[in-house]
């Protein structure tokens, strides 16, 4: 990756490694907070669309102006990148003490989220 759209201006244009790898560690962190691997497909399309923006305080944004994590939403829908995404994981009531109970295990491991 040697381009990056740039804030308010057109076309594309070369970026220091300085910036490459803030990028790069911004869609890292998007993308787990995504629950992504960060070697998924969508990995270079962030890396691709990115925007530095900010003057004092620097912030990587997704081409139109959006965040990483409303960008990664945007992928989520796009059915060519839906391999990249994990699928949804069965949910228990925090108030469903029984069910909780007989699937310790399983919350334990990651398999079954409480919410």
């Amino acid at each position: 990756m040697d381009a990056c759209y740039l804030s308010g201006i057109e076309g594309f244009f070369h970026m220091t490694q300085t910036q490459q790898h803030y990028i790069s560690v911004e869609v890292r962190k998007a993308l787990s907070r995504a629950g992504v691997d960060h070697n998924a497909p969508i990995r270079r399309v962030l890396e691709q669309e990115c925007e530095v923006s900010g003057v004092r305080d620097a912030t990587v944004r997704a081409r139109g102006d959006i965040s990483l994590d409303a960008r990664i939403d945007e992928l989520r829908r796009d059915p060519r990148y839906a391999s990249s995404f994990p699928s949804s994981k069965p949910t228990i009531a925090r108030t469903d003490m029984r069910r909780m109970s007989e699937n310790i295990s399983e919350i334990a491991d990651g398999s079954i989220r409480v919410e």
